[in-house]
């Protein structure tokens, strides 16, 4: 049985179309920090409708290819870009070509006709982005504080007015990770929110864009309260609810192959 979340009484929730999501490439590596905003990566882009995306920090792809996978569900016309160098750090590991190899074969399988990954260093990359030109910036690189203040700073002018950014990894206060010690300094200059399941979501707007925003965008940066508070529970469920439909799939007999008919 799934779960989902109490509204309060006085609260009009904005519609989601979570519900229809199932994301296609889920913990791959057996790894799932990323898993637990899937389902709002998806609203974001059903809402948002951006026409220009990149992340930064790829890995095994699970964050890019769910917002892939958004960007054709919901019709939205998009070009995605993945920067990565594929080498790892210090943080994600270090990792052979093996990786690069997968992620790029699953990328021609499935995104090729509006995704490009580009493999360089962020700061490369960034010269190939036209001031203004990118709606929506994913920022999930090595997680010093230092590195992940460079990367902002070098990418901020790519960003078109109304623009967000997502950094990962805000509630991380271990060893030397700082993108909280960045996130607690932007959260004074701009519009923003913050999950704080699966290892936190920071969601910054840049100035600008439309004024009369409704739904989703409208409840995230102009909501009370109690709108904080329902959006946070029910991406929470979400996640929950994600995650026990990958358990029970783990756990679910192979299914056997229809007999043959007789020849």
């Amino acid at each position: 049985m799934f779960l989902s979340p109490t509204v309060s009484h006085d609260f009009a929730a904005p519609s989601f179309s979570t519900g229809k999501f199932a994301p296609r490439r889920y913990r791959p590596g057996n790894l799932g920090n990323w898993s637990g905003h899937l389902p709002f990566a998806n609203d974001l882009i059903a809402a948002l409708r951006p026409c220009l995306l990149v992340e930064l920090g790829i890995h095994y792809g699970e964050s890019y290819f769910g917002l892939c996978q958004a960007v054709e569900e919901n019709g939205v016309t998009c070009k995605c870009y993945a920067v990565d160098t594929w080498r790892g750090d210090e943080h994600s590991g270090f990792y052979d070509e093996s990786v690069f190899a997968e992620v790029n074969r699953y990328n021609i399988e499935n995104y090729s006709q509006f995704s490009l990954l580009l493999r360089t260093t962020f700061d490369e990359a960034s010269l190939q982005f036209a001031e203004g030109s990118i709606d929506l910036l994913h920022v999930d690189g090595l997680h010093t504080y230092e590195s992940v203040k460079r990367d902002l700073e070098i990418w901020l002018p790519k960003l078109a007015p109304g623009a967000i950014v997502l950094l990962h990894d805000t509630m991380v206060r271990h060893a030397d990770f700082g993108v909280w010690r960045l996130w607690e300094e932007l959260t004074g200059e701009f519009a923003h929110f913050e999950f704080s399941h699966s290892w936190g979501l920071g969601v910054l707007r840049i100035p600008g864009g439309r004024a009369d925003e409704k739904g989703l965008l409208s409840a995230i940066f102009s909501g009370d309260g109690d709108q904080h508070s329902f959006l946070r529970r029910y991406y929470e469920l979400q996640a929950e609810n994600l995650d026990l439909r990958h358990r029970v799939d783990l756990s679910a007999p192979p299914r056997s192959a229809p007999p043959r008919s007789a020849p």
